[in-house]
């Protein structure tokens, strides 16, 4: 299973990666959009300011209003 975590500069993504190893898994640290398209799961790491990090996916062009073009139908989204 491929597992990503969404790198946007705003959250603590070794604490994230370091959970998911120990877990049995070999996480991906997802800094381009085009890369969660390939992922099974994809982990969207928690931080104290939601307004920040949506300004900063929206530069990264994580954000489009149209999902269908960014993750495939059965992928499935953690947010943490």
């Amino acid at each position: 299973m491929k597992i990503g975590i969404l790198d946007y500069n705003a959250c603590n993504i070794k604490s994230v990666y370091n959970a998911v190893y120990r877990l049995g898994y070999n996480p991906h640290v997802i800094e381009n959009y085009s890369e969660i398209k390939e992922q099974d799961k994809l982990i969207i790491p928690g931080v104290g300011s939601a307004f920040k990090t949506v300004d900063y996916l929206k530069k990264k062009i994580y954000l489009i209003v149209s999902t269908s073009l960014l993750i495939n139908q059965n992928q499935q989204w953690v947010y943490v």
